[in-house]
């Protein structure tokens, strides 16, 4: 029997996953690194996130995301690069990549912000879940040693392109191949 133990970032979560509804509509406003917005510092301060621009990202990102009778998910498998890939339509590839790839390659924390305040609305807008915990974690680590955290996530965005791919050549396959027994049986 596996226990399931709350790291961390999931009591942060769960933090954030506590406030009210007016809590919440305040961090939603946020369109900015949220430590330079000074309407944000009361909830940010009761949270114990005012010193720290992840959590206090994290924080806006989720009131985004989520509403007051949401409960947070947890998943060890989330990958934000997996996530983004599901969300969008296919015919619409190349403006995907374009934002995948501007999302990867942010630098500062302005853009940081509002790249993922524009990749979490457009998750929320096809149901796609979020595991807030694991971002945490990969903001933390966003600027750190060979880019593991965007290299995980173009992993994940990449993978399922392949897999897509793979699972619908197979469909291909398997659709010849009755057409086929099909012919055989005439």
């Amino acid at each position: 029997m596996t226990t399931f133990t709350k790291n961390t970032f999931q009591e942060d979560i769960d933090k954030i996953s506590k406030l009210g509804s007016g809590d919440l509509a305040i961090l939603r406003r946020c369109n900015k690194n949220p430590l330079e917005d000074t309407k944000l510092f009361p909830v940010l301060g009761r949270l114990g996130f005012i010193n720290s621009y992840e959590k206090s990202l994290v924080a806006c990102l989720y009131a985004t995301y989520h509403r007051k009778e949401d409960n947070p998910y947890y998943s060890d498998s989330f990958n934000f690069g997996k996530a983004f890939q599901e969300a969008y339509n296919p015919e619409q590839k190349e403006d995907k990549d374009i934002r995948f790839r501007a999302l990867l390659t942010a630098s500062d924390k302005e853009q940081l912000s509002y790249r993922l305040r524009q990749a979490i609305k457009l998750l929320k807008s096809q149901n796609i879940k979020i595991d807030f915990s694991i971002l945490l974690k990969n903001l933390y680590n966003w600027n750190g040693d060979k880019q593991w955290v965007q290299r995980k996530w173009a992993e994940g965005y990449y993978k399922s392109i392949s897999d897509k791919n793979t699972n619908a050549q197979d469909g291909d396959l398997s659709t010849e191949e009755s057409e086929d027994s099909d012919l055989d049986n005439e």
